[in-house]
């Protein structure tokens, strides 16, 4: 059985960017969780173990975790702490790959002595 287990982006019933899908119309006989909260969250520590909390109480495995933008940071971090339940994970629209996240400066490369680059936001 493929178990699937959805990250929250919004506030619970903001459908900005639609509604989380209850199945998979190309694989019906996969099984859709979500993690929910009350409020809209931002995927700190402690968000990150309450949703932990809820993926451990399905009792589901394996499974593949999805999150969407900020949701998709959620699910790479949680991923990294708990590879050992979460088989895969899939994220989209998230600011992984970006060298400043929106609303820092721009980055600037700098090659320090050893001959390794580091790179320092530009002020």
């Amino acid at each position: 059985m493929l178990n699937i287990v959805l990250l929250p982006a919004t506030e619970p019933y903001d459908k900005t960017y639609g509604e989380m899908p209850r199945q998979l119309k190309g694989y019906p006989q996969a099984s859709i969780h979500h993690v929910s909260f009350p409020r809209m969250v931002w995927y700190n520590r402690e968000v990150r173990g309450q949703a932990l909390e809820q993926i451990a109480a399905l009792s589901i495995s394996p499974l593949i975790l999805v999150g969407f933008s900020k949701s998709g940071l959620g699910a790479w971090n949680i991923t990294r702490t708990a590879a050992d339940i979460i088989s895969a994970t899939i994220i989209f629209d998230a600011p992984v790959s970006r060298e400043a996240l929106p609303g820092e400066p721009p980055r600037s490369t700098q090659t320090i002595p050893n001959g390794k680059k580091i790179s320092r936001c530009a002020r």
